[in-house]
């Protein structure tokens, strides 16, 4: 079976919460349903969040 893969759009990232990614293979047992899109500055601002509550700084 070839998997195609959920690639996003530019200027946006697929997540499910946990995972970000550009692209995605899904793996089995996993729904494309699972995954939705946000944009580069939301996932900027989530990933500075993380760095924030770390106490580390972003490099």
């Amino acid at each position: 079976m070839i998997r195609e893969p959920m690639i996003a759009p530019s200027g946006m990232w697929l997540t499910d919460g946990t995972l970000y990614a550009k692209k995605v293979f899904l793996e089995v047992g996993r729904n494309a349903d699972e995954f939705y899109l946000i944009s580069d500055e939301e996932y900027r601002n989530l990933i500075q969040q993380e760095v924030n509550a770390d106490g580390g700084s972003e490099a």
